[in-house]
Formats: C-alpha cells, sequence, structure tokens
C-alpha cells in the first residue's frame, strides 16, 4: 500500500507550474494547512457535502451536474467539493474550477456556464486537501485504472496495475465519515468493488475505531460523452447502478435519481457490482469491436475502389444493423483502447482463471493498426516519405474535445517521425498536447509559411467540416496532397480539389482512387 500512496500522493514542489491543454500556466501552492483552513469554512449554507474524486473528463461533469441540481423546492441540493492532486499535471484543473471555469472545454456551453455560476451560488469549491473526505455524506470516485502497453497493437503483453485506486481510496477511507456513501465510477476489472475497494474501506475504518458495517458503497459506471452532450450524458441518459448490500443500493438511487431525468430515463439495478463492472467493460468492448469489424473492410474497400461510406449507409436501414460503424482515423480515448484488457485481467487475476477473452482484445489491436492504414495509403502516393511536410489537423482522440488520451494521432506522429516526415499540429481546441510537451495551433493561418506538402484530416471537428476547398488551397499554398482519414470532405470537395492538381484520398473511399493514383506528386 505504501507504495501505491507514492503513486497517487506525490510531492509536489512550490512554485512549479501546472500547465492546462488550454494554454494557461498556474503556479502550485505550497500551504496545505492553509488551503484545510479555508474548506472548514468555504460553505455559508449548510447542505449535504458530495466529494468528486477526480476532477477530469468524468468528474468535471459530474460535479457540474451536482452543482445544478436543486430540490422540490427549487432549492440548491448539495454543497460540492471537486478534488483533484496537487501535481503539475493535475492542479491545473483545481484552479480552473475555483476561478469559474469548467476543468475541461468542450462543446457543450451548458458545462460552462455552470461553473461561472459557482462564485455566485456559494456551494462548490475544488480542492487537493485530503480534509474533504471528512466533509463528505457522499464521496464519488472518478480515477483512473490505466492499461500500459509496450506499443499500440501488442496485446500480449500489457500491464493493469490498482496500485493507483487503491491508493485513493486508502485516502479517501482514512478521512470519510464511517456511515458516507462511497459511489465509485470508475471503469474497474469486474470484481474490484466487491474484491479490492470493500475490504480497504473496512480495513482503514477498522484501524481508526469506527464502525466498519456503517458505510455504503456501490458501483455506477459513468457514459460521459464529451461534446455538445456533455451533461446530458449525465443528466439525461440511462444509468445502471449496483450496491454491496440493500442500503447501498438505496442510497444510490436517491442520489442518482436527485440528478438524474429518470422519468425519461428508467435507472437500472444490477444484482452485484460485479455484474455492473462487466456492464461497462463488456459495452465498451462491443463497440470496439464492431469498430474493427469495419476497420478491417475500409481496406477491401480501398482495393475495390468502393465507397465504403455508401455501402454502410445501405445497411444502416435495416434496423438490426442500424448501428454498423463507418471506418476512420482509429480509436482512442480511455475507454475503448482497454477496457477489453481490464476485462481480461479481472477474469485472470480477480477469479483466478487462465482463460482470456480473444475475440475482444484483438479488437484492440485491429484497431491501433488504423493509423498504420493511413500512413500506408500516404506512402502510396508518395513513395519516399522522407522530408514530406505533413500537417496534421486534429490532435484530440474526439472531435471538438481537448482530450489526447490514447488518441491515435499519437501514434500516427510515430510513424511519421520513423519515416523522417516533418510535422506541423493543429486542433480547433487544443492548446497544448500534454503527453508531447508541444504548444498546439488553433489558427489554421499560422500554418501558411509551413510548406506543408501533405494534409490529413485526422479528426472530423466541425471546423474542418466547414472548409471551403478555396479555403484549404489558399491557406496551404505548397499543397500537393490531402488525405481524409475521418469522412471530413464531401465528394464534390475531393472534386474540386482535383481539379486545382491536388492528390486526394481517404480512409474507406476507394472510389477516390482516380484522385491519386498513377499521379505525378
Amino acid at each position: 500500500m505504501e507504495q501505491a500512496r507514492s503513486i497517487f500522493q506525490t510531492k509536489a514542489q512550490p512554485g512549479q507550474e501546472s500547465k492546462s491543454p488550454f494554454g494557461e500556466t498556474y503556479v502550485l501552492p505550497s500551504d496545505v494547512n492553509a488551503e484545510t483552513n479555508r474548506l472548514k469554512h468555504v460553505f455559508d449554507v449548510e447542505r449535504p457535502v458530495v466529494v468528486v474524486q477526480g476532477l477530469g473528463f468524468v468528474g468535471a461533469a459530474m460535479a457540474a451536474a451536482l452543482i445544478q441540481t436543486k430540490d422540490s423546492n427549487d432549492e440548491l441540493m448539495y454543497n460540492v467539493i471537486g478534488v483533484d492532486l496537487l501535481h503539475p499535471d493535475h492542479y491545473w484543473k483545481i484552479a480552473r474550477a475555483n476561478a469559474g471555469v469548467a476543468p475541461i472545454s468542450s462543446a457543450d456551453a451548458s458545462i460552462d456556464e455552470i461553473y461561472s455560476r459557482t462564485k455566485a451560488q456559494g456551494n462548490f469549491t475544488a480542492s487537493y486537501s485530503e480534509y474533504a473526505y471528512s466533509m463528505a455524506d457522499i464521496i464519488i470516485v472518478d480515477v483512473n485504472v490505466d492499461v500500459l502497453r509496450e506499443a499500440p497493437g501488442d496485446i500480449d503483453e500489457y500491464e493493469v496495475s490498482l496500485n493507483g485506486l487503491k491508493a485513493a481510496i486508502s485516502t479517501l477511507a482514512e478521512n470519510m465519515q464511517s456511515d458516507a456513501l462511497v459511489l465509485v465510477e470508475t471503469t474497474l476489472p469486474p470484481g474490484t468493488t466487491e474484491k479490492v475497494i470493500a475490504p480497504i474501506i473496512r480495513d482503514e475504518l477498522i484501524g481508526r475505531n469506527l464502525p466498519s458495517d456503517e458505510f455504503s458503497l456501490a458501483y455506477s459506471f459513468e457514459r460521459v460523452m464529451p461534446g455538445d452532450s456533455y451533461l446530458n450524458s449525465i443528466i439525461s441518459f440511462h444509468r445502471a447502478f449496483a450496491g454491496i448490500n440493500e442500503i447501498s443500493a438505496q442510497k444510490t438511487r436517491e442520489l442518482l435519481e436527485s440528478f438524474i431525468d429518470t422519468q425519461n430515463f428508467p435507472l437500472h439495478e444490477l444484482g452485484s457490482t460485479t455484474a455492473c463492472e462487466m456492464a461497462k467493460v463488456l459495452e465498451n468492448s462491443y463497440r470496439a469491436t464492431n469498430i474493427a469489424f469495419i476497420d478491417e473492410w475500409s481496406g477491401f474497400a480501398q482495393q475495390a475502389g468502393v465507397d465504403l461510406f455508401e455501402v454502410v449507409k445501405s445497411i444502416r436501414v435495416r434496423p438490426t444493423h442500424s448501428n454498423i460503424m463507418a471506418p476512420g482515423f482509429g480509436v482512442g480515448g480511455y475507454c475503448l483502447t482497454k477496457d477489453a484488457l481490464l476485462g481480461e485481467w479481472g477474469l485472470q487475476n480477480l477469479f483466478e482463471t487462465s482463460e482470456n477473452l480473444g475475440f475482444s482484445r484483438n479488437a484492440i489491436s485491429v484497431n491501433d493498426r488504423m493509423p498504420g492504414a493511413v500512413l500506408d495509403l500516404i506512402g502510396k502516393i508518395f513513395g519516399d516519405l522522407t522530408d514530406i511536410h505533413v500537417g496534421i489537423l486534429g490532435i484530440s482522440y474526439r472531435p471538438d474535445v481537448a482530450d489526447t488520451r490514447n488518441t491515435p494521432v499519437d501514434h500516427f506522429n510515430n510513424l511519421c517521425l520513423e519515416a523522417g516526415m516533418q510535422m506541423s499540429y493543429h486542433d480547433p481546441i487544443l492548446s497544448y498536447w500534454s503527453e508531447r510537451g508541444l504548444d498546439i495551433s488553433n489558427n489554421l493561418e499560422e500554418l501558411t509559411d509551413r510548406g506543408i506538402e501533405l494534409l490529413v484530416f485526422a479528426l472530423p471537428s466541425k471546423a474542418y467540416r466547414e472548409l471551403k476547398p478555396e479555403q484549404i488551397l489558399t491557406i496551404f499554398p505548397d499543397l500537393r496532397v490531402v488525405v481524409d482519414a475521418n469522412n471530413v470532405l464531401t465528394n464534390s470537395m475531393a472534386e474540386t480539389l482535383h481539379q486545382a492538381g491536388i492528390q486526394v484520398a481517404g480512409i474507406g473511399k476507394g472510389h477516390w482512387n482516380h484522385f491519386w493514383r498513377n499521379a505525378d506528386v
């Protein structure tokens, strides 16, 4: 446990800078005691206190939903504390939230509006102090459990560590009230809540000479969808949940019903926390497999000269096939890139079997290969890629969201650098690529004088969809080739670019082959 604690509670150095993905820089404070004293007097009105542990994409939206929740008398229902780490990689979220700015920016303006009202409402603060947990009637856990792999496509060698989660749970258990409700939303290997989290809380409470049978513990996985439905994916969408006992389930139901539109989106109570954990990883494994299926067919469409998007559209008219996916640049984000492996790890380590989830895990490997397929297509056009200057449009894994976790652009970037290519980057929202330590341009005109010969549309952001061929030609005067890797360009736009002397290709767009094959680039 001490090893886990050192990972979770990294000692911060006073004066260190914390840089957000949106370009702001904040200086880490040094006086932890002052922060604890501030929390003791932070709320003027007495209400139930909900602490959200982790202010990432899930925690920031969950806190927003709770901040605006009102009771039957139209009165604010909760005092909310968002907690994150005093660490350069995390402190910026605390600073932004306390300044009345959403920790995570997206296309959903309602999140920003909620955070902008927090100072006037007086029912929210963000902190790094562990004292917050002692104030809580409810603690919602939104911390990461990551899967580490040696390289994209490698599904045989991976590591799942619960150390960070264990340390996070230990921290809250060392400070929490003995009758508090702990609701875990983190995607977990099935069996974790019952076999790992519950024992930690019991042991910590016993160590504090407190009753170990009064706390409530439940699991309810999030389905947060960053973008223009960011908040609605919390408050206007279905939820599954389960408690470790009847009182835990009842408390969780009451909490969820307070901020979710359960009249239109009824709750689903499952029989155990393990079943609920399985629902999350199975749901995401299914979607990842669906994407991998169409990824395989995109190569066929390329060879056959077929518009795969047209094919998919014709298939979707069947109700049983309406959710067939479309080809793209690759899979990114926190969930689809790993959840099948979390399921397999739980099967093998928490239920002690040697079986695997071969079909689901292989889907991850197929999806990992898509950025390489994009580069292969580029190689067919150019031949030698040395010193070719590529402009990548879209760095995040999802349109109009500043989230670079497991973005397929990272793998593509590595492949391009290995091929000796020169790189320029643009994203409509993201200003700083933290994993790479790179500043990202938000202004296409800033790329005009870079000598960009190849343009890759990696993300179907609104800003890219609204570009006209004339704008592309003006902004990129040295352009020779455009590769649409995520269905940004229409057929007419591709035709216009081709007539202007630009070679145009696309993933799943074999019908564009005549726009680039046998061309002199």
